[in-house]
């Protein structure tokens, strides 16, 4: 029951913003400026807020680490399996490697870690976005132009990790809880204000983008990527972390990560790559809408 009085808000949430585009106050498309705000200021600072209240041991938890980088691999793993079982056409195997392990884990993640877990929470979710991004835009991009027939480029890949506004949150934020940096407080509470302001616009933006998504005529591939993201990666997590001795609230916050639907991101990298764009923007909204359950689901069975 808990759990379904957390995620009942969220999802109303998302109801704003699809009503907001029912009523015509504002177009699906507008929900781009909304993310950009979310994007480049709301979740940088909510993470670099957030992780300098938080000890820098905590975050640094090797078992916490390795859970969280193990199982995004364990899913590649799965994902080229699944992908010569069904003999999917080679161009389209990297994007699925980056969609499957590409949830979204910042828009959705941080504000539902947050209504979960607390602030605490938030600095553990917090690093499991970094590890997400970090590994998307290393790894999968690294599959993704492998299969693409393109030559991968480390310092193209190197460069746009090295300048994700939630990639400098993240790093600013460690160093300063690694050396305890007290803010003025007048700064403290700019960063507070700014910070409660990420979860709520980026869950409006997403109802936003949910109206008016026609789902596309493949679905055994929008099957496969929603079942990697919303069950089979979060089942990987529990095995991996329960083995590595995780639990209480570090473990359920990895489990939740896990959970997310697709991320938005991996839209705009199929426009980039011109790879399945219609199924990746219909696997983001299924994704999405089944999330209202499985989410519930995942976190009520660990």
């Amino acid at each position: 029951m808990e759990i379904i009085e957390i995620l009942i808000p969220v999802f109303l949430v998302f109801g704003l913003g699809a009503l907001s585009v029912a009523l015509k106050i504002f177009k699906s498309t507008d929900s781009y400026i909304f993310t950009r705000y979310v994007f480049y200021f709301g979740f940088p600072i909510l993470i670099f807020n957030r992780l300098n209240h938080t000890a820098f041991e905590k975050v640094a938890d090797l078992p916490f680490l390795l859970t969280n980088i193990l199982n995004l691999s364990a899913v590649v793993l799965l994902i080229l399996a699944i992908s010569w079982l069904f003999k999917c056409k080679r161009k389209f195997i990297g994007m699925l490697v980056v969609a499957g392990i590409f949830g979204n884990v910042a828009y959705m993640g941080l504000p539902m870690s947050e209504l979960m877990f607390g602030s605490e929470g938030v600095g553990y979710a917090s690093i499991i976005v970094g590890l997400v991004v970090v590994f998307s835009l290393s790894v999968g991009i690294s599959f993704l132009e492998y299969f693409s027939s393109s030559k991968p480029s480390v310092k193209t890949v190197a460069w746009s990790i090295a300048k994700n506004p939630i990639v400098i949150g993240i790093v600013l934020g460690l160093i300063a809880s690694a050396v305890k940096l007290e803010m003025p407080t007048p700064i403290e509470n700019f960063l507070v204000i700014v910070a409660k302001s990420a979860g709520p616009v980026a869950l409006f933006a997403i109802g936003m983008f949910l109206v008016g998504g026609k789902i596309a005529k493949d679905k055994k591939k929008i099957a496969i990527l929603c079942l990697v993201n919303l069950l089979a990666l979060p089942f990987v997590t529990f095995g991996i972390g329960t083995y590595l001795g995780l639990s209480g609230m570090i473990l359920k916050v990895s489990i939740l990560q896990s959970a997310m639907p697709l991320a938005a991101t991996n839209f705009v990298l199929a426009q980039k790559y011109k790879i399945g764009e219609d199924i990746i923007s219909s696997a983001i909204v299924v994704s999405t809408l089944l999330s209202i359950v499985t989410i519930g689901l995942v976190m009520w069975l660990f």
